[in-house]
Order: C-alpha cells, then sequence, then structure tokens
C-alpha cells in the first residue's frame, strides 16, 4: 500500500491494495472509522494514515492449491488416479499431499473445480465461526474468524502478486471484476489439452506455471467474493506489476528511504 502511495502522489485517488503470495494473502484499505484490524502508517513525521490491514498466513495461493489437493485425495477412495476438474483433459501430473505422490489427470471440468474450490474454502470460512465485531454477523466476517468491514466492496483495489498473474493469464487489464474473471475462466479452463495449450502460447506464463491458473483463478473469485464480500459485478480490481513503469517493490525501497530522510530533516530542525 505504502508504495502504491507513494508512485501515486500526484493523485488524489487512493487505491486499496491485495497481494497474493504462495503462503498468504494480504489487503490493506483507508480506513478512518474502525478500530478491529487498524494499522496506523507514518510516512512522514508530520503524516499519519489510518490503515485497514489483515494478512492470512496459510491462505496463499500454494497453500490452498496443497487444500485442494487433499480435498481431491481424500474422494478418490480406492482408486489408482485422482480425477482433478481444474487441469486440462489428458494433463498428467504427479499430486504431493502430506509426503506422498499421488498419480492425477486432468478433466477439464471448470464448473466442477469451480465447485470444489468453493467448498473447500467455505469449509476453512464454517471452521471459523462467527466473528464478534461490528454486528456479528457473517457478512462482516473474514478468514480466523477476522472482522472485514462493509465498506470494504466498494473500494477500487490494485491486484498484485498472484492477483496480477492469474488476472493477466485470463487476459484482464485495467478495470476488472470477478463475473469478468469468472467468465474468461470458465471458458478457457473447459479446453482440453491441445486447446488449453494454444490458448497458453499467447499468454506470457512461463509454461511451468500455467497448469495451477485454472484453480487460482476460481480460489480468486472465491477468496474475494466469500471471504472479503467484494461484489461480483462491482467491486473494481486493476490488475498491477507496475506504476509508470516502476516495480512496486522498488517503490517501497524508495519510500522508507525519503520518508526516512524527511525523520531526519524534521529532527535536525527541531535541533537548531
Amino acid at each position: 500500500w505504502a508504495a502504491v502511495q507513494y508512485l501515486q502522489k500526484n493523485q488524489s485517488e487512493q487505491f486499496g491494495a491485495l497481494d497474493l503470495g504462495g503462503a498468504s494473502t494480504q489487503i490493506v484499505a483507508k480506513q478512518d472509522d474502525i478500530l478491529d484490524g487498524l494499522f496506523i502508517l507514518q510516512p512522514s513525521p508530520f503524516v499519519s494514515e489510518r490503515l485497514f490491514s489483515r494478512s492470512f498466513p496459510y491462505f496463499g495461493a500454494n497453500e490452498f492449491e496443497s487444500q485442494v489437493f487433499q480435498f481431491l485425495v481424500d474422494r478418490n477412495e480406492n482408486r489408482k488416479t485422482v480425477v482433478n476438474p481444474c487441469t486440462p483433459f489428458d494433463y498428467h501430473e504427479i499430486l504431493y499431499v502430506s509426503g506422498k505422490a499421488y498419480p492425477s489427470i486432468g478433466s477439464s471440468n471448470a464448473a466442477e473445480c469451480d465447485e470444489i474450490v468453493g467448498a473447500v474454502l467455505a469449509n476453512q470460512l464454517r471452521r471459523n465461526g462467527t466473528c464478534m465485531q461490528g454486528s456479528g454477523t457473517t457478512i462482516e466476517c473474514s478468514l480466523h474468524g477476522s472482522y472485514i468491514p462493509p465498506y470494504i466492496k466498494n473500494v477500487k483495489f490494485l491486484a498484485m502478486g498472484n492477483f496480477y498473474y492469474v488476472l493477466d493469464f485470463f487476459k484482464k487489464s485495467g478495470d476488472t471484476t470477478l463475473t469478468s474473471l469468472e467468465y474468461e475462466a470458465d471458458r478457457v479452463c473447459s479446453y482440453d489439452l491441445p486447446n488449453f495449450l494454444w490458448y497458453a502460447r499467447t499468454r506470457s506464463t512461463p509454461v511451468q506455471y500455467i497448469w495451477g491458473k485454472c484453480l487460482q483463478a476460481y480460489y480468486i473469485k472465491h477468496l474475494l467474493n466469500q471471504a472479503y464480500h467484494f461484489d461480483m459485478s462491482t467491486t473494481t480490481l486493476i490488475p498491477t506489476k507496475k506504476i509508470d513503469g516502476v516495480t512496486l517493490t522498488w517503490a517501497l525501497g524508495m519510500a522508507i528511504y525519503e520518508n526516512y530522510q524527511r525523520l531526519v530533516e524534521a529532527l535536525f530542525e527541531t535541533t537548531k
């Protein structure tokens, strides 16, 4: 979030920030009226920002993929090969679950992939119980029983990390929505192996990463809709890797450096 605001210092509109790593996922947005999830950022000696901030361990892309693989193995009963609806028909791979290797074959069943991903996440939300913040209703509850303010669905979010790479794979750029992502995933994830490979060749994604994109697309849909309560058709996502040609990781370093310099200058002025 700090890197985003640093690069957009001359723009009046402030965005929320979404990041999806391999092990965890984060959401940050400016908010003046809440205490739960409050993080106070002081970018300079004279300015402070009140932010709603959450980080959820075990709900990154890789961690959630492992949960889905566990579900697929558990429902497989005694069959030798696990059927994976989230990969193309006749695509063979090995799934590693709890240290064991299981051969799998894809079935190009986008609807079933969507359903399974939603069910696995819903089970996690049920296990968390009802949060006690806000009105205590489930519409304000998220992962780990934490509070999500209702206003969050009206914020425009820059989608970074794996959010960006998945949205980019499905040709989403500029302002987009979960409905738009769902439509494209339903289409592409129904392709058989030759057609999926043909589609993947039109994208910039390295081939070793294309096989998880359908599962990840439906995870993004359900994470943002079920857990964060984003509206499918109105909450705006902006896939973001760079701003004005500058990577966000580099920008964060510059933001920290410049704010440190301001702090030193302010302290120097007070000693005169």
